[in-house]
């Protein structure tokens, strides 16, 4: 059984896009049994193809680039590096507010 490749996530200063973004990558490694303590580095490497542009570019110097800061990422700390690298809280405030603004309606 082949099941498609999360979509590349590209670093938008979206809280929507990245939350389904990680939904869909989170599904995709139950699904090939990738997840645990030990798979750990497995997810990491595995995030690589699972970003593009922005995203992409950032991965590529921060996580694999010889001049990297940090030698040994988890898989929890590159989804909360990347959350504070590309949604700004302009953007989770933004969220907010049209949450405060929805009302309901029988329509």
């Amino acid at each position: 059984m082949r099941i498609t490749q999360p979509k590349a996530y590209k670093g938008q200063d979206s809280i929507n896009i990245f939350d389904e973004w990680v939904n869909q990558v989170l599904h995709w490694f139950r699904i090939y049994k990738v997840t645990g303590p030990t798979r750990d580095g497995d997810r990491v490497t595995y995030m690589g193809a699972c970003l593009e542009d922005f995203a992409g570019q950032w991965f590529d110097q921060e996580v694999e680039g010889p001049d990297r800061m940090i030698r040994y990422w988890t898989f929890e700390d590159l989804i909360c590096a990347l959350f504070m690298r590309f949604i700004h809280e302009a953007s989770t405030q933004n969220a907010a507010e049209k949450y405060d603004k929805t009302r309901y309606s029988s329509e």
